[in-house]
């Protein structure tokens, strides 16, 4: 594994993961519109932290495309999934 990229794998589950605890925190705080605001800076959050976990210059990351994009889909769907559900969830408690 060179230090140019990081593996298209931990990208992905690393996003994943952090969809999943987006989700959560939305559900559970009870946000509303606001909770979109927290699913993105998070992604954001996501873009800065996997060049960091692999040592790669933030100067650097305009070349990689795959950072951006890569584990968006995932991201967007299991964070919506998970809000609604904790949502929902905690409204019934």
């Amino acid at each position: 594994m060179s230090k140019q990229a990081a593996p298209p794998g931990t990208i992905y589950w690393v996003r994943l993961i952090l969809g999943v605890f987006s989700g959560i925190v939305c559900g559970v705080l009870g946000l509303d519109v606001e909770g979109t605001v927290v699913g993105i800076a998070l992604y954001l959050i996501s873009i800065l932290t996997v060049p960091l976990m692999y040592g790669i210059p933030l100067r650097n990351i305009s070349q990689y495309r795959e950072f951006y994009t890569m584990g968006f889909g995932a991201y967007l769907a299991i964070w919506f999934t998970v809000w609604i559900l904790v949502n929902t969830f905690m409204k019934t408690l």
